[in-house]
């Protein structure tokens, strides 16, 4: 009798225990600098506040590393869930965006959460690479988008199971479903 209980609360405790997974899909550095029509390396110097969650947010622009080249760039930022720009105009740090059309003719942060905008200074959520490595540091992050730049552009993306073990895999949420999006010259067939 003493057995059969046990194994009845081991299956009931097995059966009751919910499991949640995740899986995350995570543009790579290379496809984002393909995919992203602007890119650009600047600091923000200004933040005005619309209706409470939106930003319009002032870069003044050191380097235009594609797209079309401008001293300041305004770019339309929700921070419902998000920081505020004024944090980021308060530290000074250069920061690396990379820009996608938006509505109203704004440019809007490329939708690639954990990583825009690169802060170049402290280097924290650095992309992570094809090749399933993290850049650690400015330098690394801008030769690689420059070496992507001068390559000529794919055909599209594919998606690649990032392998456990891999530094990407540490940095992308470990423990649960990871893949990286690529351009397809950087897959696994070529």
């Amino acid at each position: 009798m003493r057995y059969f209980l046990s194994a009845f609360l081991i299956f009931f405790l097995a059966c009751s225990t919910r499991v949640e997974a995740e899986v995350h899909i995570t543009p790579s550095l290379e496809w984002m600098t393909v995919d992203a029509p602007l890119i650009v390396r600047g600091f923000v110097t200004g933040v005005k506040t619309i209706g409470g969650r939106l930003q319009d947010v002032r870069i003044a622009v050191e380097e235009t590393l594609k797209g079309d080249k401008a001293r300041a760039v305004t770019m339309r930022w929700s921070f419902a869930n998000s920081t505020s720009a004024e944090a980021w105009k308060k530290d000074g740090h250069e920061r690396l965006f990379f820009l996608e059309a938006g509505e109203q003719g704004m440019w809007a942060l490329y939708d690639a959460y954990p990583y825009a905008p690169v802060d170049l200074v402290s280097v924290d959520n650095a992309p992570v690479s094809s090749d399933m490595t993290v850049a650690k540091s400015a330098g690394q992050i801008l030769d690689k988008i420059k070496k992507r730049l001068g390559r000529q552009a794919g055909n599209g993306s594919v998606r690649l199971d990032v392998p456990e073990g891999s530094q990407a895999y540490s940095v992308l949420w470990g423990g649960s479903a990871c893949f990286l999006i690529v351009p397809s010259d950087e897959g696994p067939f070529h």
